[in-house]
């Protein structure tokens, strides 16, 4: 399924080299569509399901319209649980190859650090884990990360972490973590753009209490957006809007106002601090009506490009968000339509 794909230099050259500025870094990024259900996947949950993906599928991403593809990837579930806390070669080489897939279609890339024991939001957090030892294994696996992919092109951008915890860090646990990290992801890799999300999941909330080092230039900050949350996850297994059942979105001034409230803050935010934003993360679970689903994630998608925000959509497939279909191999047209028209 993942054979080995070198990506000849004159591939590499066909791209546009960036230079280190992450306003430059972030129209690169443009359109994203998230790649999970392949990557993320927890190893205790078995092999990877059918079907496979597939080269033509990044193929398929470019040609609907699609920039970059942000990699949802499960690092620490395929490293070592003692010192050096290597990472598993076989799934390194795989995540290789659709780096590689997509730097061939000219897809810039995000490698997503996705899930973390105890300082992840949507991470295992257990009194059995040792939050030392997972702050010290999370540092290695950037130390291996960042030596890895450091000769990259500058179309592949590094993802600290997919929605800090509440719980275990909070603000300042996570400027704290931003702030020991950073020097590490820069050892070999100077000029790479790194995406920095806000605390407590990632939210437009926690912006304010954001702090990047100010000598740190070359950052782009990510948050997510899934609200309302009764519509966006009405009968999501996860979610406490699970309750919710045949909530619509019709795209009344009522509905809009609050969403147009919530990213001008995160836009005032933006040009206060001088950040460029990117949307990592949105999406309407399927048991909302297809209707409802497009309208809400049109108006996401072109509220956050009017304030000049990249963004990524979630997902391509295997997240119950899904825009493609990988029985019938085409893209869910409402949804395709809704994010590229």
């Amino acid at each position: 399924m993942y054979l080995r794909f070198a990506v000849s230099l004159a591939v590499l050259g066909a791209l546009p080299m960036a230079a280190a500025d992450p306003f430059a870094q972030n129209r690169i990024l443009g359109r994203a569509i998230n790649l999970p259900g392949v990557f993320d996947r927890n190893p205790d949950r078995g092999p990877i399901p059918d079907p496979p993906l597939k080269p033509e599928y990044f193929r398929k991403m470019k040609d609907a319209g699609f920039q970059s593809v942000r990699l949802v990837i499960r690092w620490s579930s395929y490293a070592a649980t003692d010192a050096p806390y290597k990472i598993d070669s076989d799934f390194q080489r795989k995540v290789d190859w659709a780096v590689e897939q997509c730097l061939a279609n000219k897809l810039a890339v995000l490698l997503d650090f996705h899930y973390y024991p105890l300082i992840s939001f949507t991470g295992r957090e257990t009194s059995t884990e040792d939050p030392k030892k997972n702050r010290e294994r999370f540092l290695a696996l950037w130390t291996q990360l960042e030596d890895h992919y450091k000769n990259s092109p500058p179309q592949v951008m590094f993802g600290l972490l997919n929605e800090p915890s509440r719980q275990n860090l909070g603000t300042e646990g996570w400027n704290a973590l931003v702030a020991e990290t950073l020097p590490i992801m820069r050892r070999h890799n100077p000029d790479r753009t790194i995406l920095i999300q806000s605390a407590n999941g990632g939210g437009f909330g926690s912006l304010e209490g954001l702090k990047i080092p100010a000598a740190e230039r070359n950052a782009i900050v990510e948050v997510h957006y899934y609200s309302p949350g009764k519509f966006t996850h009405q009968q999501a297994p996860w979610s406490n809007d699970r309750i919710y059942k045949d909530i619509l979105w019709t795209g009344t001034d009522e509905e809009k106002k609050p969403i147009t409230d919530d990213f001008a803050k995160v836009a005032a935010w933006a040009k206060k601090n001088n950040r460029p934003i990117y949307l990592g993360e949105f999406g309407a679970y399927r048991a909302a009506d297809m209707p409802s689903r497009a309208r809400w994630t049109a108006f996401i998608a072109r509220t956050a490009e009017q304030l000049g925000m990249s963004w990524a959509y979630w997902g391509f497939w295997r997240c119950g968000f899904d825009v493609f279909d990988a029985q019938t191999e085409t893209f869910t047209e409402p949804l395709l339509k809704a994010l590229v028209p």
